[in-house]
């Protein structure tokens, strides 16, 4: 392991939990975020694939935010455990699905966080309050943006996947993009990554569609090839391009 960067990570996963910008997240009234008293990792996500044993990943997968950790099972987040064990939420299993697309060996429903080449983390690092989902703001995205910059400059890794427009334009605009692509998501999804430098490293950064029930249905709309299909069709056509940059 690399001492070096897992005193950089822990120096890290310290100031996210101290960070002082959450007053600004939640200025303006309507949904509030909150540390999380219990993750001892950059984020809840970590738990799944992530943390210090797989700092030096290929793959690092960007979710947009997470919602009210109080209504999690916490046994979910303690190493010995599989993080799928129980989990029935769809999202997760189309994910498993997913990854597959990029390497049939991945069983990520019944790994115990052994993949060593896969990081998992969501862009914004608190955790919401009541509400779950809907009202994403751009200040939550601004605020964590100089965090996750760091932890892409500490991983190093060949590809980073984003689930869903807002983590995208996070990610990009965390380092340095070699363009910024415009025009609706489907067509920027369907036009491939966009290398983007953090520090000194350059990585290719891939805009996908979020594996949940609104993401995929967005991702299928208006495209008359997936009449027929499963649901994942276009999906997996996505992540199957993913392997070429590994």
């Amino acid at each position: 392991m690399n001492k070096e960067k897992e005193r950089k990570y822990n120096a890290l996963v310290q100031a996210v939990k101290n960070c002082p910008k959450l007053d600004s997240c939640n200025s303006g009234g309507g949904i509030q975020l909150e540390h999380c008293p219990f993750c001892g990792e950059i984020n809840l996500w970590t738990y799944w694939q992530g943390g210090y044993e797989h700092l030096d990943a290929d793959i690092l997968l960007v979710g947009q935010d997470w919602g009210n950790f109080e209504t999690e099972d916490k046994s979910r987040f303690q190493r010995e455990n599989c993080y799928m064990y129980g989990n029935e939420n769809k999202t997760d299993k189309n994910l498993c699905e997913l990854f597959k697309e990029i390497d049939s060996s991945f069983d990520l429903e019944n790994d115990l966080n052994t993949y060593k080449k896969v990081f998992f983390t969501n862009f914004v690092l608190c955790y919401r309050r009541g509400r779950i989902s809907c009202g994403f703001k751009a200040r939550w995205r601004n605020n964590c943006s100089e965090y996750f910059s760091q932890l892409a400059e500490i991983i190093e890794p060949k590809v980073i996947l984003c689930l869903g427009k807002n983590a995208f334009d996070g990610v990009i605009r965390s380092g340095t993009p070699a363009s910024i692509p415009e025009g609706r998501y489907n067509s920027i999804i369907e036009g491939g990554p966009v290398e983007v430098t953090f520090g000194g490293h350059k990585a290719m950064v891939f805009p996908l569609a979020h594996c949940g029930a609104v993401g995929t249905m967005n991702r299928n709309r208006y495209d008359k090839s997936v009449k027929g299909k499963e649901p994942l069709f276009l999906q997996k056509q996505d992540w199957g391009k993913i392997k070429q940059y590994m």
